[in-house]
C-alpha cells in the first residue's frame, strides 16, 4: 500500500473508532460493522489477519435465552466494542 494509501486509511480508521462512542446496536451499528470491515479489508487485505479479527469479534451472545437480561446483552455489546476498539488502534499503528 502507498504511503498516500495509509494516510487515508488511517484518517478512516480514526474516524470509525471515534464513531464508536455514539453507536447504538438498534441503531447505526450494523452499518458502522460493516464500512469497518471494507476499511480493514482494503487497508490489509480481504483474508488478513486484521480484518479476519475483526469479523471475528461477536457483540452479542452467540444463541439467545428467553432467561438473558439486557443488562447482560448490553455487557456483551460494549465487550465487543472494547475488542474492535483495541484492534482499531492496532491498526492505525501498523500502518
Amino acid at each position: 500500500m502507498a504511503k498516500g494509501d495509509n494516510v487515508a486509511a488511517i484518517e478512516k480508521l480514526q474516524k470509525l473508532k471515534d464513531l464508536m462512542q455514539t453507536l447504538s446496536y438498534e441503531d447505526n451499528f450494523k452499518e458502522w460493522q460493516s464500512i469497518t470491515q471494507e476499511v480493514l479489508e482494503d487497508a490489509f487485505g480481504a483474508g488478513s489477519e486484521k480484518a479476519s479479527a475483526f469479523k471475528a469479534i461477536n457483540y452479542t451472545p452467540l444463541f439467545m435465552s428467553t432467561y438473558m437480561s439486557i443488562d447482560k446483552m448490553n455487557e456483551l455489546f460494549i465487550r465487543g466494542l472494547s475488542q474492535a476498539e483495541a484492534l482499531l488502534s492496532e491498526a492505525i499503528a501498523e500502518l
